[in-house]
């Protein structure tokens, strides 16, 4: 007894927090601007992934679909959290990967989901575990592949193409990261769950409750952080072009005349405050200046500055030089300085100081 309502508590909390989550999330304002695009794209795809999980909850909760279907039960629970996966991914690859989500990816994807309901379905109608086996082999390798896509999209971007130089970003990405984890953790038990005593499926609703809230969290804060203007929207590159801002040129070259870039922490936000302009056109800016966005503009001015302290004064050391150059660690800099030069600051040193 003690366990039946343990489960029904369980389940009614899951029922409970995802609907506040969802109103929560709603009741967010997000800007309608198009550089908000993304932004309000996740929200509406998360939203719809949280009523999905209390419309699934709520059928399992106040039906008999556990007890005299466990099979339909376990499809159902598999489908949802594969669509939620397909949408998960929708909504939060594009913010460190902007080119990987395309229509013709997403019809595959799409054609690949409904395929695998339909075996499903086959499963069912004739009470067969193993094709349900199949099915959840196949939904497995759907995950692992967004998640492959995603850990090495946010590998580039963490550690190669973006300067994360700021504590908020960093925080950004290692939430993103965690929340990765977490699912997929949600995603390799769930048709699991269903063939086990209800106190584990206690546990597993305790878990959902747990990481979809950890994911809720996250994203409140990275729309917070980035209406404040501490974090960036992965953006396109941009071809340099002769069309410029006139007026910005001077304000730059004295930004970075003034080695304001070697700061800690230094975010676009401080940068346009520094040079007093708007954030956004200081962004059009280096885009079309640069063909980059800031923080990768950013990362440049700081690697070849080092360069040149490492000609000029062979004895500061790479902690020295990550410190002077306001990167947060001695790894971060070897990071950044290795994907732009192609060898570490070590031995780039031994081969310009040799020669």
């Amino acid at each position: 007894m003690a366990g039946d309502a343990l489960y029904q508590y369980s389940q009614l909390g899951c029922i409970s927090a995802f609907i506040l989550y969802s109103v929560c999330l709603l009741a967010i304002p997000i800007k309608s601007e198009p550089s908000s695009q993304l932004m309000r794209r996740a929200r509406l795809l998360l939203v719809c992934v949280f009523l999905m999980f209390s419309v699934t909850t709520s059928i399992q909760s106040f039906s008999a679909v556990v007890d005299l279907y466990p099979l339909m039960a376990m499809s159902i629970d598999i489908m949802a959290l594969y669509l939620a996966t397909i949408m998960i991914g929708v909504a939060f690859v594009p913010f460190i990967n902007r080119t990987h989500v395309t229509p013709q990816r997403l019809r595959q994807t799409i054609i690949i989901f409904l395929a695998d309901v339909l075996v499903m379905a086959v499963g069912v109608v004739f009470n067969s575990k193993w094709v349900l086996m199949v099915a959840s082999v196949v939904f497995l390798i759907e995950l692992l592949r967004i998640i492959s896509v995603f850990f090495t999209s946010f590998s580039r971007v963490y550690y190669q193409d973006m300067d994360v130089t700021s504590t908020a970003a960093r925080g950004i990405y290692r939430w993103m990261l965690r929340s990765a984890v977490g699912l997929s953790v949600l995603a390799v038990l769930c048709p699991f769950v269903v063939f086990m005593p209800l106190s584990t499926d206690s546990i597993f609703n305790i878990l959902a409750i747990a990481v979809w809230g950890y994911v809720f969290i996250w994203f409140v804060n990275f729309v917070i952080l980035y209406r404040d203007g501490l974090v960036e929207q992965q953006s396109k590159p941009t071809r340099p072009t002769t069309v410029m801002h006139p007026q910005l040129q001077p304000l730059v070259e004295r930004w970075v005349a003034g080695n304001h870039y070697r700061k800690a922490g230094v975010t676009l936000v401080a940068a346009a405050a520094a040079m007093e302009t708007n954030r956004s056109y200081l962004s059009q800016y280096i885009n079309s200046r640069f063909g980059c966005n800031f923080n990768t503009w950013l990362s440049q001015l700081r690697i070849e500055d080092a360069k040149r302290q490492m000609l000029s004064s062979p004895e500061l050391s790479l902690e020295q030089l990550a410190s002077l150059e306001g990167f947060s660690s001695k790894s971060h800099f070897m990071r950044t300085f290795k994907a732009q030069a192609g060898i570490t600051p070590g031995q780039w040193r031994a081969i310009y100081l040799n020669s």
